[in-house]
C-alpha cells in the first residue's frame, strides 16, 4: 500500500503499531483508496467514528452515520475515569444532522483517555467552516485529561519543538493546553490576520515577557544560560514563522502579529510568572 510507506505521518511515542497503522491510513484516506479501506474495515471506537464519518460525507445523515458515533463514544469513555468531566455528555445519544457536530465529536474521540491517535491535516483544508468551528468549540476548554488531538504540524518544526522544551523547562505549569494547541492547529491550517488591537496585544505581550525573562536572567548566572537558549530558540522560531505566514500571502505587519500569536500559543501557559 502507497500510504504505508510514507515518513510523514503524524505518530506520537507510545503508539501501539495497530495505533500507528490506523494513524496512516488516516494521514492519507483524503486522496488514497486503500486508506479508506483501512480505515472503513479497522476495528475499534475512533474506526467506527471515521466509519461514521465517510458514510456522511458520501450521503448524508442517516441511522447508520447515528448508531456508528453513539456507539464509538460508548466504547471510548464507558468505564474510563477523568478528572474534569469532558465538554460533552458521553451518557446521552446523539443524532447527527450537521457535519460541524460530527468533526467536533470525532476531534472529543481522539481526546478520549489513552489515545494517542491524532486526527488528520488534511481535515481543515477540506472542510474549512467546519473546522473552524471546531478549534472554537476547544478554544473554550483545556484540561491536561482531555488534549487537543488534532494536526499541531507547527510543533513539530525543530526549533518550534525546542522552544516549547525550554518554555516548558522555565516554567512552572508543565500539563498539555488543550485551547493553545486547538489555536495553533488553526493558526497552521487557517490563518486569518488579527485586528489592529490584538496585534497591539501580542505587542505588549512579547514585550512583558521579555522584560520579565532578563529580569530573571540578572539574578543568577544558571538563569542567564537558560534565558540565552530560550532566547535563541524564540528569534529562530519567530523568523520561520513570519517567513511561513509571508508565504501564505500576508504581508510583514500580519506575519509578525501571526508569528506571535503562535508563538503565544507555545509558551504563555509555562512563562506565566514572567508576565
Amino acid at each position: 500500500m502507497r500510504y504505508a510507506a510514507s515518513t510523514e505521518h503524524n505518530t506520537r511515542p507510545g503508539m501501539t503499531p495497530t495505533a500507528i497503522r490506523f494513524q496512516r491510513a488516516l494521514d492519507a484516506m483524503n486522496d488514497d483508496a486503500a486508506a479508506v479501506v483501512e480505515v472503513t474495515t479497522a476495528n475499534g471506537p475512533l474506526a467506527k467514528a471515521w466509519q461514521a464519518y465517510v458514510l456522511y460525507t458520501n450521503r448524508g445523515a442517516s441511522a447508520d452515520v447515528n448508531q456508528l458515533m453513539n456507539t464509538a463514544i460508548r466504547e471510548s469513555f464507558d468505564g474510563k475515569i477523568l478528572r474534569k468531566s469532558p465538554p460533552f455528555d458521553t451518557r446521552s445519544t446523539y443524532s447527527y444532522t450537521s457535519l460541524d457536530q460530527l468533526l467536533l465529536h470525532i476531534h472529543f474521540l481522539h481526546s478520549a483517555p489513552g489515545n494517542l491517535v491524532t486526527t488528520p491535516c488534511w481535515l481543515a483544508p477540506r472542510h474549512p467552516a467546519e473546522m473552524a468551528r471546531v478549534y472554537e468549540a476547544y478554544a473554550d476548554y483545556s484540561d491536561a485529561d482531555f488534549p487537543f488531538r488534532g494536526c499541531d504540524q507547527l510543533s513539530t518544526w525543530p526549533e518550534v519543538a525546542t522552544l516549547a522544551a525550554i518554555a516548558q523547562d522555565l516554567g512552572v505549569n508543565t500539563s498539555d493546553n488543550a485551547a493553545a494547541a486547538a489555536q495553533r492547529a488553526r493558526l497552521f491550517s487557517a490563518p486569518a490576520a488579527p485586528q489592529k488591537e490584538n496585534e497591539i496585544s501580542l505587542e505588549n505581550w512579547n514585550i512583558r515577557l521579555w522584560k520579565g525573562l532578563d529580569a530573571w536572567a540578572q539574578r543568577d548566572p544558571l538563569n542567564k544560560e537558560m534565558v540565552t537558549a530560550f532566547r535563541a530558540a524564540y528569534h529562530q522560531s519567530q523568523v520561520r514563522l513570519e517567513d511561513h505566514f509571508m508565504d501564505k500571502g500576508f504581508n510583514a505587519e500580519a506575519a509578525r502579529s501571526l508569528a506571535l500569536q503562535t508563538l503565544q500559543t507555545l509558551t504563555a501557559h509555562h512563562l506565566q510568572r514572567f508576565l
